[in-house]
């Protein structure tokens, strides 16, 4: 019969969390999960029906009483989320630190990425507008960083923090809305001092 620990270490591998993002979602230490799947201690009553929410899973099924009543194929993953951080309208600097929340990206938009290469921010400003609206949340693949012709990016741009479709010629960077408010700017790749691709956009979610 699988130990408490041994069942709360299968359901997070399977999530692709890490000790430290199921210990905030449970509101404990990164050290008391790893206490819990070493079998060193095991979870108060408050913290498994958390750790049940968390995996979308039965109470009984947590704590080893049923065998039938397996967890749910979760539809979304949950992924780093960084609301301070605002691409397009805002200066500053993208840092993948621990600060930070977490928001479901749909599993199928993440397919077979990485998802230590992918984090959350927001959009500010109407110029991608109407694909991103003002205060859309984006999901980045930090390691997509090479220009493909016409995808969206994440960049940082003279301290300015932004997202656009980008197109690289040999000689000249071409940054496009969509909002045809927007002209399309061109710099000469010789000009560019202050420039670095943070990674591309694959997903994003919005309100109307």
């Amino acid at each position: 019969m699988k130990t408490i620990g041994k069942i709360i270490n299968e359901l997070r591998l399977k999530r692709r969390m890490t000790q430290r993002d199921l210990a905030s979602r449970v509101g404990v230490s990164a050290t008391a999960i790893s206490q819990w799947e070493r079998d060193e201690n095991e979870p108060k009553s408050k913290h498994l029906i958390e750790i049940s929410k968390v995996f979308n899973i039965s109470l009984q099924f947590l704590t080893g009483e049923s065998k039938v009543q397996g967890e749910a194929e979760p539809a979304c993953i949950l992924i780093r989320y960084y609301p301070s951080i605002l691409a397009a309208g805002g200066c500053g600097s993208f840092v993948n630190d621990e600060a930070g929340d977490f928001t479901p990206v749909p599993k199928h938009a993440i397919k077979y990425k990485n998802i230590n290469n992918i984090s959350c921010i927001g959009v500010a400003g109407d110029s991608m507008a109407p694909v991103l609206l003002d205060g859309s949340i984006i999901a980045i693949d930090e390691s997509e960083t090479l220009i493909k012709d016409g995808k969206m990016y994440v960049f940082r741009h003279d301290g300015l923090l932004r997202v656009k479709c980008l197109k690289r010629t040999p000689k000249n960077l071409i940054v496009q809305s969509y909002n045809d408010s927007y002209e399309t700017e061109i710099y000469e790749l010789s000009d560019l001092n202050d420039f670095e691709v943070l990674g591309r956009v694959f997903w994003f979610s919005c309100e109307v």
